[in-house]
């Protein structure tokens, strides 16, 4: 996996074409969540399962991270030991992934920082996660399910797979609800 990664940020510094250069760094940030996500499979204790408490937060600290603005936007987590399946997981860091870069990319434009807030409990034998922004918010032409953008079309997808119900709710920032059995 980090062999890919280095390959595509070598490419990504050659390549001059600024929507090319936005993918792959789309892309490696993908991979990264991924690689995120091995990095504590291999450390733990039972490769099934592993406690959203322990990725989540390292997951949305990295994609943060790879931002030039990154040290400016700080993260707050209100996360429950909640144990779920290792697919079901890879499937949520991607999409964790995609929405925290989403907020990354549009949330704090013309803004010198901000916050995100990831936050996840079991209610009723459904695990909720909620990525929450303080930025400009959402604007109210797009819409999660219509749009042709692939960010959100991915979202879509993802959310899919996770048999999950994905919602947005606009106002100071954007808020990211996923919903799904546990």
């Amino acid at each position: 996996m980090s062999t890919m990664i280095s390959l595509l940020s070598i490419q990504s510094r050659i390549v001059e074409d600024k929507k090319a250069k936005e993918a792959l760094t789309d892309a490696i940030a993908r991979l990264q969540s991924m690689g995120t996500l091995y990095n504590k499979l291999f450390r733990a204790d039972d490769l099934r399962e592993m406690s959203l408490r322990e990725y989540l937060p390292a997951l949305a600290r990295e994609v943060i991270g790879m931002f030039p603005n990154g040290g400016a936007v700080s993260v707050e987590e209100k996360i429950d030991d909640i144990r779920i399946g290792i697919k079901k997981l890879s499937i949520l860091g991607i999409l964790v992934n995609e929405i925290v870069t989403n907020s990354m990319k549009h949330a704090f434009s013309g803004r010198a920082g901000g916050k995100i807030l990831v936050s996840a409990k079991l209610e009723g034998g459904r695990v909720l996660v909620r990525i929450e922004d303080d930025g400009v918010g959402m604007p109210p032409d797009i819409d999660l399910e219509t749009s042709k953008g692939f960010g959100l079309e991915l979202i879509r997808l993802l959310s899919q797979q996770l048999e999950a119900s994905v919602s947005v709710s606009r106002g100071v920032g954007t808020i990211f609800a996923i919903e799904f059995d546990c």
